[in-house]
């Protein structure tokens, strides 16, 4: 039988393992929404068209190729991302194993996603294309829905990731019953 990390002090506490769970299904769940957010957004035009298969027809290779390229840079630089606050979700992690309150997670997770999210609209902001215009519109639903999207993707990956921790935490709480 395996010993858990998990005591009745430190009833969320992480393992190294299970940090890195968490960052691959955060990275996991940012790529899936991130193309899932770029496909909704290429199809209502098309579905608002008077000739919706005409130009679905027309568009279909730029679909894949803006496809392809958002999930190279996207996913590509989302990993990096990842990879680097890996260091800082570790502390949170550490920092919150006493905390046995689910949503207090949930709330910390979220504002490091949305964090991320206002650095990455920020950074994207500053680039430009050949007339001196951001390539991301500060009137699209763009800024907004990458924040919203990074906001959600560490609490999925903390929700994935913490699943021992809760089944313990239920675990324990039934037993005391």
């Amino acid at each position: 039988m395996k010993t858990s990390i998990r005591t009745d002090a430190e009833p969320m506490a992480f393992t190294a393992d299970e940090t890195w769970a968490g960052g691959f299904w955060s990275w996991l769940t940012f790529v899936g929404l991130m193309l899932v957010a770029l496909l909704v957004s290429l199809a209502v035009p098309i579905a608002t068209s008077p000739t919706p298969g005409a130009l679905l027809a027309e568009s279909f290779g730029w679909w894949v190729l803006i496809l392809g390229f958002a999930l190279v840079l996207g996913g590509g630089i989302s990993l990096i991302v990842m990879f680097c606050c890996l260091p800082i979700v570790a502390l949170i992690a550490r920092a919150l194993r006493r905390v046995d309150r689910i949503p207090v997670h949930i709330a910390v997770y979220a504002l490091l996603g949305a964090s991320i999210g206002v650095v990455a609209v920020l950074v994207a902001t500053l680039v430009r294309d050949g007339t001196g215009r951001a390539y991301i519109v500060e009137e699209s639903p763009v800024p907004f829905l990458t924040v919203v999207i990074c906001a959600v993707s560490p609490v999925v990956g903390w929700w994935r990731a913490s699943r021992a921790a809760r089944r313990e935490r239920a675990s324990r709480a039934s037993s005391t019953v």
